[in-house]
């Protein structure tokens, strides 16, 4: 009886850690500093990371709007996120500033499919400076299917939208300045323009997703989806770093395994000792 009431505890401990890993489709860490140059191909760190077709590429005016920084972003919640040493890319605060990439992964995407994206970022302007977004892009012509935004009509908040502009769900979250955030995006693809679009801000890295901060219904199927777009306007200045796509939450929240291991055998020896005092 105590042998199956530890195996149901210990099931119970395994259900509680992160999802296996699925696929990573592509990841960039900007680990290489470099300077963007407008309208060209990107080749310090444009061509870093893993999973991606081609280079990161840059368009707007004028030029020179992304720089990768010296030191990187991080986060911790539940665990520390494994990050690569060194850069975050930088919005140097120019007007329409665009910097995309694809990844490799074949589309499109079936129904039944689930995408995740996560990324840090970090706004380093005062919240009437605009917006600062990641967008998801798809078709042959690299349209919007929905985005992220920071800061939502001048206010100091987060907020997602769908391909029209139309915003999904509430406001949430303080986008205070100078201060790291970790996002997580999870897009479901259904028949038909029925697909959902949720977002998590800040989640534990120890544990499954609970609520969204919001959610709201795609008026277009998003099955192309093909890649991404950080965009900055009306001089803006922010910070991107540690770009993960994903076919689950681990994928794009990873934390190192001895982490995770210790976590786990300290609370099995925990589970082992409560076993142990209950038989006394």
């Amino acid at each position: 009886m105590k042998t199956k009431s530890l195996i149901t505890s210990l099931a119970i401990l395994m259900a509680a850690f992160p999802e296996s890993h699925a696929a990573v489709i592509a990841y960039d860490g900007f680990s290489t500093p470099g300077t963007y140059t407008d309208g060209t191909t990107i080749l310090t760190p444009g061509s870093g990371g893993t999973g991606w077709v081609d280079h990161w590429t840059v368009s707007g005016t004028p030029t020179g709007q992304f720089a990768g920084t010296t030191s990187g972003l991080s986060y911790s919640n539940g665990g520390a996120l494994t990050t690569t040493a060194g850069a975050a890319v930088d919005t140097s605060g120019t007007l329409n500033a665009q910097m995309l990439r694809h990844f490799s992964d074949g589309t499109p995407y079936s129904n039944g499919t689930t995408l995740y994206f996560s990324f840090l970022t970090e706004r380093t302007s005062s919240v009437t400076a605009s917006f600062l977004n990641f967008r998801l892009l798809g078709g042959t012509s690299d349209s919007t299917r929905a985005y992220f935004q920071n800061t939502t009509s001048g206010a100091d908040s987060f907020s997602i939208y769908d391909q029209a502009n139309a915003q999904l769900g509430s406001s949430f979250g303080s986008g205070l300045e100078n201060t790291t955030f970790f996002v997580v995006l999870r897009l479901d693809l259904a028949a038909g323009a029925t697909d959902t679009l949720s977002v998590w801000l800040n989640p534990a890295l120890n544990a499954p997703l609970g609520i969204a901060s919001a959610s709201g219904t795609l008026n277009v199927d998003t099955n192309d989806i093909s890649g991404i777009r950080l965009t900055a306007g009306n001089s803006v200045t922010g910070l991107f770093d540690e770009i993960r796509v994903g076919t689950s939450f681990a994928d794009v929240s990873p934390i190192p395994e001895p982490a995770t291991w210790a976590l786990m055998a300290a609370s099995l020896t925990a589970l082992m000792v409560f076993g142990r005092r209950r038989s006394i």
